[in-house]
């Protein structure tokens, strides 16, 4: 008898077949190999979940992401977007400016200002980021949450800049006002989906409370490694924004 040829596959499709041979046959001690080297594979590792609440005296501030419902000013609209389009660019510059949006902004007690917001584009447009740790931005701390100790806004949406809208679309809509996301650093921000909405002639307050979960120790794949513990994490617990 010709031998089976051997190729990629082969040694996934010859485990099977004795998977399904160990199951099926009659011998009670082969079907429970496979079983038996998974459990001492599990018991060779702690197995312990320990849940505990520790508090930082410094808190790492979130990223807070803005974006105005209206993606495009009407007054910067004209005929010669037609001819060459450059969507980043056309963006840019039909945008809502956070310049012009903002009339106040403190944070901690301080006064901030536009030099503080980073310009990021998103589903929702040209979008401004507050304590966004990029390149040359210094990620800001908080000593402890409440009011007084998180970032303070007042924005002008410019209403009178929006498109008018006769069907609410995926680039239009019958809102007015402002989508915020709170989010850490390390993470792009998906606004259009988990965003909350801010509406214009009104004062929102927003608390949230961050939850970090790190890992005991860093096992290794095999067993007998040495374990490494894992660097503390700090766990935020108030923050007014």
């Amino acid at each position: 008898m010709a031998a089976e040829p051997r190729g990629p596959g082969a040694g996934a499709r010859g485990a099977a077949t004795f998977a399904s041979f160990a199951r099926s046959c009659t011998l009670h001690g082969l079907g429970r190999i496979f079983a038996g080297q998974r459990v001492r594979h599990y018991t060779a590792y702690p197995r312990i979940t320990a849940l505990d609440e520790a508090q930082s005296r410094v808190l790492t501030f979130p990223a807070i992401t803005l974006c105005n419902y209206n993606r495009i000013r009407r007054s910067q609209l004209t005929l010669n977007d037609l001819k060459s389009y450059d969507l980043g660019a056309f963006y840019q510059r039909a945008g809502h400016p956070i310049q012009e949006m903002l009339l106040r902004c403190r944070f901690r007690g301080r006064d901030c200002g536009p030099e503080n917001f980073t310009t990021i584009f998103t589903r929702l447009g040209k979008c401004y980021t507050f304590n966004s740790g990029g390149p040359g931005r210094e990620v800001l701390t908080t000593l402890q949450g409440g009011a007084g100790n998180g970032l303070e806004l007042m924005l002008n949406v410019q209403q009178e800049e929006y498109l008018p809208v006769w069907g609410d679309t995926d680039e239009t809509s019958y809102e007015a006002g402002v989508k915020v996301q709170i989010h850490s650093q390390e993470e792009p921000p998906f606004i259009d989906q988990l965003g909350f909405g801010v509406a214009p002639g009104f004062q929102t307050f927003v608390s949230c409370q961050q939850q970090r979960v790190s890992h005991a120790w860093q096992w290794h794949s095999h067993p007998g490694a040495r374990a490494v513990p894992a660097q503390p994490q700090p766990y935020p617990l108030d923050i007014l924004c």
